[in-house]
């Protein structure tokens, strides 16, 4: 089972205020650090500047500038990840403190974040030991909204502890104040500790409502790790009780939030290594451009010394034209080499400008729709309107589906662009290859009230890599579900000719017109077009098919009308039979 902590982060609000108190320090003081250029240096994230400021202030300062000075100090030690540096510096400043007006105090909370840093090391007695007195000491406060969190630790520090009785009252008191603040994630979050807590008893009849509970609120704050996590709690639950049925389907949800989970960090992944790699093409250029200097200096030289050898002997002039004719050769070769790696470079920079321009447009529409309906979630939740609420549940649904496809096609594409999909052909009948993907969409066709028909011919091998042609399937079927209205028909058949084999996919959906298929396989043109459910396409689908079936060695052709359906045709060339 999985454990939730309440990961907290130092606040920012605490070095915040140490940098504004910081300040009318400073104002009193005829000498002292540079503020601005700190509060620069933490918003930049350019910590090893800050602290090169900083510890030479050490040495002549007093008071409450050193307990800022130390507040600051710890906070870069937090975001280098140096936690046991971080939490013996918080102690410092915790002693500083206490040496200062009890204003102080109030305005500087450093026990729960010194609680927090040691959760994450494991001393969770010494944690409790910081967390407890400093909440029940602030027990009243109206601020609430920390509290939830202070408590949801002491309840995870007490369970490691092996202290149920304790953990359960502290994750009660949280969850109270999370059900006041309307905190959905909050409340996902404990009520999958509480869950693990009674899990952790063996009283799996105490613990399973909890990890419904858990699952509930997951899906309202659609947060992807926590609602990731509860389908994975919910699907070994279901497996203990003996329901393989139930936990093979919370499973296959579990991998979908994961594989939008992978997707995400592979296209910030790629992000990174396109930076990466831009910068070294900066750098490449900056050693040729040197190199370039090197060889004119060299030319400057070279000039020199003829116009003296020429005042020598004029039988020197032949040697040097001979000299001069193989360095025009060097510097030749050496501008056809910047030309084309200046061409290589505006290609990658085309490239890395479409993806970009694809995901800043095409991205955006969802995510706004995503965040109107978190809105009207939220609203609804508070309303206790359980109706409204399963609705915006099933519409988010397919906007993150809609949207999961977008990313799947987008890494696919960019992978393609920049020559990091490599083949790997095997010899399969298309007709297994396509039931393979049709045992992920055949619920969905029922679902949607759609006749899905096959008729596959035996014997007929290709030779393709498997898994880029099970993407140009995916995206096909995804528009023919897309596009096809309820009681409609999908027919997807096999057949040869010559020595091809030829794959339709043939569907009664919407249809397009004429102009649009022209323009189907044209990255440049907007093809956005709303499917039955109301979610949009984009074209890249279509854009990435053509791609992949081409260096499969084999042709797409597109045939629609509109009111009466579409009809894709796939060319793969045929393995002759021995």
């Amino acid at each position: 089972m999985l454990l939730f902590a309440d990961d907290q982060e130092p606040p920012t609000s605490l070095h915040r205020k140490a940098l504004s108190f910081l300040e009318e320090v400073c104002k009193r003081e005829a000498s002292c650090v540079q503020v601005q250029e700190l509060t620069v240096l933490f918003q930049n994230g350019d910590f090893d500047k800050a602290y090169e400021i900083l510890i030479p202030e050490f040495d002549h300062c007093t008071g409450e500038k050193c307990f800022l000075l130390s507040v600051l100090k710890a906070k870069i030690f937090y975001e280098k990840s140096l936690i046991k540096q971080a939490i013996n510096e918080y102690k410092v400043s915790l002693d500083l403190r206490d040496k200062l007006p009890p204003s102080f105090r109030e305005d500087f909370a450093i026990e729960p974040v010194m609680a927090s840093l040691l959760l994450e090391e494991e001393a969770f007695l010494t944690a409790i030991q910081y967390l407890r007195p400093w909440v029940e000491r602030h027990s009243a406060s109206e601020n609430k909204d920390q509290f939830g969190g202070y408590y949801h630790n002491l309840g995870i520090a007490y369970l490691h502890l092996k202290k149920f009785d304790s953990s359960a009252f502290y994750f009660n008191r949280s969850i109270e104040i999370e059900m006041e603040m309307a905190d959905t994630l909050g409340l996902a979050i404990s009520y999958m500790d509480i869950a693990n807590l009674y899990y952790e008893q063996y009283l799996d009849d105490q613990a399973i409502p909890y990890f419904q509970k858990g699952l509930e609120y997951a899906l309202l704050a659609q947060e992807p790790e926590v609602l990731r996590n509860a389908y994975l709690n919910m699907a070994v639950v279901e497996e203990n009780r003996g329901d393989l049925q139930r936990a093979l389907s919370y499973r296959k949800d579990f991998e979908k939030v994961q594989n939008t989970l992978w997707n995400r960090d592979k296209v910030w992944e790629m992000a990174e290594k396109e930076k990466t790699y831009e910068i070294g093409l900066k750098e490449r250029e900056i050693t040729i451009l040197e190199q370039k200097e090197l060889v004119k200096n060299a030319e400057l030289s070279r000039q020199r010394w003829q116009i003296k050898a020429y005042l020598i002997a004029s039988v020197f002039l032949f040697i040097l034209a001979g000299v001069v004719a193989v360095g025009y050769r060097i510097v030749s070769k050496s501008n056809k080499l910047i030309t084309e790696q200046k061409r290589v470079l505006e290609q990658m920079d085309t490239a890395k400008n479409r993806l970009f321009s694809i995901v800043a447009h095409d991205l955006k529409a969802p995510v706004r729709s995503l965040q109107r309906s978190q809105q009207k979630m939220a609203a609804a939740a508070s309303a206790q309107d359980k109706e409204t609420l399963l609705a915006l549940a099933a519409e988010n649904g397919h906007l993150l589906n809609a949207t999961q496809n977008l990313l799947n096609n987008l890494l696919q594409w960019s992978l393609d662009q920049t020559n990091q999909v490599h083949l790997m052909r095997e010899s399969i009948e298309p007709g297994r290859l396509i039931e393979q993907v049709l045992y992920d969409y055949e619920p969905m066709f029922q679902e949607k009230g759609i006749d899905l028909e096959t008729d596959f011919v035996s014997g007929s091998m290709v030779l393709v890599d498997i898994q880029s042609m099970k993407v140009v399937f995916r995206n096909l079927l995804d528009n023919a579900l897309k596009f096809t209205p309820k009681a409609g028909r999908v027919l997807i058949a096999t057949s040869t000719r010559g020595d091809m084999v030829r794959i339709t996919i043939e569907d009664t959906g919407c249809g397009m017109e004429q102009g649009v298929v022209d323009r189907l396989f044209e990255i440049s043109q907007a093809k956005i077009q709303a499917g039955t459910d109301g979610t949009t396409g984009t074209g890249l689908g279509m854009i990435l098919c053509q791609a992949f079936v081409s260096r499969n060695g084999g042709t797409i052709e597109v045939e629609s009308q509109v009111g009466k359906g579409t009809i894709i045709t796939l060319n793969l060339p045929r393995i002759a039979e021995t």
